[in-house]
């Protein structure tokens, strides 16, 4: 028999709410799966978020997700060299904002979007979803003190297990 999956939901609100901390106030077992973490040339969207010259190295990490046992998401993840080189253990066994906030490094401001795209061979196989499944795709550049940017990356996820929440305030400036 199938062991029904519980829908999860991230804030998206202020102030920023780490993911695994949201996960915890919603009585949720968060985890994950460290897939890939690498020094590569970042590829050309990365570069530019990043503000680096193309091709300039970068790490990137891979992340599956999993939300009380069940995949639910697939984080993509570029992040400037010298993060990356001097927290590598440690971001392998844990998630970036917080390991970057322990050491110093606050993540300030979230620019992102989100859109949709289809499962490739290997996003069907990582969220147990069919070939060419409708995957939502929150795309994130992550900026430190000032306006540095130092992560830019990409969440995909299932919709029927993950989705998004926001609550914003008008004339905050008025």
């Amino acid at each position: 028999f199938v062991t029904p999956q519980k829908k999860v939901t991230y804030s998206l609100s202020s102030p920023l709410v780490f993911l695994e901390q949201d996960m915890a106030r919603q009585g949720i077992t968060f985890s994950f799966e460290n897939l890939l973490f690498e020094s590569v040339a970042a590829p050309s969207d990365a570069a530019a978020a990043l503000g680096l010259a193309k091709a300039s190295p970068v790490y990137l990490q891979k992340k599956l997700f999993r939300m009380d046992g069940a995949a639910g998401a697939v984080d993509v993840s570029y992040l400037v060299a010298d993060l990356g080189e001097r927290f590598a253990p440690l971001l392998e066994r844990q998630m970036t904002f917080p390991t970057l906030a322990q050491h110093g490094i606050p993540i300030e401001q979230l620019d992102a979007v989100i859109e949709c795209t289809h499962a490739d061979y290997d996003l069907s196989g990582y969220l147990e979803v069919p070939l060419g499944h409708a995957l939502m795709v929150y795309r994130y550049t992550a900026y430190s003190s000032n306006q540095q940017p130092v992560l830019h990356g990409s969440t995909i996820s299932r919709a029927d297990r993950f989705c998004y929440s926001l609550s914003t305030r008008a004339g905050a400036n008025s």
